[in-house]
């Protein structure tokens, strides 16, 4: 028959073979918390894990905002993308991010630095670089923001690096004429950035991306300006300023990147050409080599009423035609330096200065090709100058090479006009 191993079993016996009855051993856990207490225990231990993770990395993301090292290579990094610096900006930011890899800031600043390159082609035609640079912008920015979607602490700072990253994605739609695209991500961005202003309300940089982009929503017109509407972006002027003037003067890092929207704000849309002087002049100290802020006080010179002229030839002796500034400038976008004298020199013939005009505008008339937009100006300005001085010889000479150019036959007539010897 079958052994029954359960009465066969020394389980439960005594030396003598006498049964006896068996109560569970405790481990001291179990005699001081009942079942569902100690479920209750195991629970808090568990808590207690999660809780030392997350303070750990809550202590690592503090650790990398209070870094000196990360706090100087952001501030080198910002002054090289400002300064046009752009590969020695990017070989930085490179070794940034190979030192702190799960760190969203440093793929912030990659993201801004290939933005600030699409940028510089505002104003000007775009190249087969302007593709390359477009595909790195995209890759940048949506690397930066996995990394923010992956850190382990959603904090002021990740929030505000989302809605950074956002933004310049946003402006460089609206820069490709990308309107759906921009304003959906504008309004994440903006959600981002006031998400992290209620964490933080002390991370004045915030206020930097809240500004511009309502700024720039109160300034569309037309079709644009309904879509915001609908979309409801209806965009403040002067909420815009005041946000960005309170992340310039209070945030960590964005005092550059204010100056350069306020001086351009200031000398394009709301004809405070002193002020927007007096930050282009700031920028120029600080970024010598980028001809933008170059562009901004020319801009400014060239608004002022005709009684101002003296001082926009000061600005621009003081504050532009520094030392060497025409070798220290870098031309990343075709900017024409020319520009310069032939604003001052506009400026002096304000002044009925011929004598100082046709010193600036001679040398500029010599080396440009007669049919563009430029050569036209410059030598119609240098015409007006032969006329009023009655030096009819160079009058006539310069009239013959502007009435033989079949490119130009719409300003014949202008230039028949001005000939008066």
């Amino acid at each position: 028959m079958p052994i029954n191993l359960a009465r066969h079993s020394n389980d439960g016996l005594d030396k003598g073979g006498r049964r006896i009855n068996l109560k569970p051993r405790y481990t001291g856990c179990e005699k001081r918390y009942p079942a569902k207490g100690w479920e209750a225990v195991k629970r808090v231990i568990l808590l207690s894990i999660l809780l030392v993770f997350a303070l750990y990395h809550q202590v690592w993301a503090v650790g990398f905002q209070e870094d000196k090292y990360a706090h100087e290579a952001i501030t080198r990094i910002s002054r090289d993308t400002l300064n046009t610096e752009y590969e020695k900006a990017i070989g930085r930011t490179q070794d940034f991010i190979s030192r702190y890899p799960r760190e969203p800031f440093p793929r912030f600043l990659l993201t801004t630095i290939y933005m600030y390159m699409l940028r510089s082609y505002w104003d000007f035609p775009t190249d087969e670089k302007f593709g390359i640079y477009s595909k790195k912008f995209e890759n940048a920015a949506a690397e930066a923001r996995r990394i923010c979607d992956e850190y382990p602490v959603q904090d002021a700072m990740v929030h505000y690096v989302r809605g950074m990253v956002l933004g310049t994605e946003a402006l460089v739609h609206v820069q490709n004429k990308e309107w759906l695209d921009a304003y959906s991500k504008g309004k994440v961005a903006v959600a981002a950035l006031e998400k992290s202003l209620e964490i933080d309300p002390k991370n004045y940089d915030a206020y930097l991306g809240l500004g511009m982009f309502e700024y720039y929503c109160s300034k569309f017109s037309g079709v644009v300006k309904i879509l915001a509407w609908i979309v409801g972006f209806k965009g403040n002027s002067e909420k815009g300023i005041d946000y960005v003037t309170k992340a310039m003067n209070y945030g960590r890092y964005a005092e550059g990147p204010a100056k350069v929207f306020l001086a351009y704000a200031f000398v394009e849309f709301e004809n405070k050409l002193d002020q927007a002087v007096e930050y282009a002049r700031w920028l120029r100290n600080q970024y010598p080599r980028n001809c933008i802020f170059v562009e901004h006080i020319v801009r400014a010179a060239k608004k002022l009423p005709a009684e101002r002229a003296a001082e926009g030839i000061a600005w621009i002796e003081n504050y532009v035609k520094t030392l060497n500034w025409r070798e220290e400038v870098i031309l990343f976008a075709p900017y024409n330096l020319d520009t310069v004298d032939y604003v001052e020199a506009s400026l002096y013939l304000t002044q009925k200065n011929y004598a100082a005009a046709r010193e600036l505008l001679e040398p500029i008339s010599a080396r440009t090709h007669m049919g563009d937009e430029f050569s036209v100006d410059v030598n119609m300005a240098l015409l007006s100058v032969y006329t009023e001085t009655a030096n009819c010889y160079e009058a006539h000479r310069l009239y013959s090479i502007i009435a033989s150019n079949e490119s130009i036959n719409k300003f014949h007539a202008k230039a028949k006009e001005i000939l008066k010897c």
